[in-house]
């Protein structure tokens, strides 16, 4: 397409025609139509092989400008034209339209036209948003102190909670050693001697590794080969008065009813008080129903307990616990 040729195109007639045929002629439809022609109008000048010079694609603008602003003035002034027709029929008795002369003038315009809206040029372009980097610039001069103030603070909540419950962590494990050692001291001195941990001859069928729980005799038997049992002094709480048959150890905890020693857990633990004060005492291994588990009570060793279910001194569940892995089978006994 040879240079100048592009400047033969009536816009007018083409604005015009689209114009027309607006379903509700508004402002902002025609706005719409004039943003389409000019952005279709560079689009097609710029894919012109050879490349146009600017100053032709600039007057090509300008002639599409021109044609926009006679299509708003020819459309403004027939408005205003027909607004006058009407008042003046019926100022008259006529109908609409009936006093205005063929090919009369059309009056002065009441409104200007709107201003054309120049073209976005890429110069135009890159100085708006040099504009809009420098409005972000205060932007991120107050959010920067304002993060880093936020991230200071999370920092000192995260060292001060790591220096309460982690700081002071070993002198508080040399004195809980120390006083589980003196309570499991205590509970073998007030437990009766009868029901301590000791090796005895016992004749079964069941295989060495059962733990048989003798709840008439408050005793619990770990078999072992060669006719000898580890014999364990038992409480019995009232979850196991019906306990009876074959069961096996479907899981372990540390410390049953209290919370994880990691997280969150060990905030919680710090108004809990004593762990040692447990009532199902150190350790407790799971059965389908029942249970085998420690107890804060010594002395109720041998006899009916208040609460649980098979209770045993916390020396013992302790060694039930490291020793007996899942699946060890649980017998009550009749």
């Amino acid at each position: 397409m040879p240079p100048g040729a592009c400047c033969m195109a009536d816009y007018f007639s083409v604005i015009q025609g689209a114009v027309g045929e607006l379903d509700i002629n508004s402002a902002a439809a025609r706005r719409g139509i004039y943003d389409r022609a000019r952005s279709a109008l560079l689009g097609r000048l710029r894919a012109v092989e050879p490349k146009l010079p600017e100053p032709v694609l600039e007057a090509e603008l300008e002639s599409l400008n021109k044609a926009i602003e006679r299509v708003e003035t020819e459309h403004i002034a027939s408005r205003g034209r027909f607004s006058r027709e009407r008042y003046s029929g019926l100022e008259t008795g006529r109908g609409v339209g009936l006093g205005a002369a063929p090919g009369a003038q059309p009056a002065p315009l009441r409104e200007p036209p709107p201003e054309a809206v120049p073209p976005v040029t890429e110069a135009r372009a890159e100085r708006r948003d040099s504009l809009a980097r420098r409005d972000e610039r205060p932007r991120r001069k107050i959010l920067a102190p304002l993060l880093a103030a936020v991230a200071g603070l999370v920092l000192a909540i995260v060292v001060t909670l790591g220096t309460l419950i982690w700081w002071p962590r070993q002198n508080r494990d040399a004195q809980a050693n120390a006083q589980a050692q003196a309570r499991s001291q205590a509970s073998q001195a007030t437990v009766n001697y009868v029901y301590l941990r000791q090796p005895v001859y016992y004749r079964t069928t069941h295989p060495p590794g059962t733990i048989l729980v003798d709840k008439a005799q408050r005793f619990a038997y770990v078999v072992l080969p060669n006719v000898v049992a580890l014999r364990y002094g038992i409480g019995v709480g009232p979850e196991c008065a019906t306990a009876q048959g074959l069961h096996r150890i479907s899981r372990k905890e540390e410390w049953p009813g209290r919370a994880s020693d990691s997280g969150f857990g060990k905030i919680r633990n710090l108004f809990a008080g004593n762990r040692e004060d447990n009532p199902l005492g150190a350790r407790a291994l799971y059965l389908q129903d029942y249970r085998l588990h420690g107890t804060n009570a010594p002395s109720n060793i041998g006899n009916t307990m208040p609460i649980g279910c098979v209770a045993l001194i916390n020396d013992s569940i302790v060694e039930f616990y490291d020793k007996a892995p899942l699946e060890t089978r649980v017998v009550f006994l009749e």
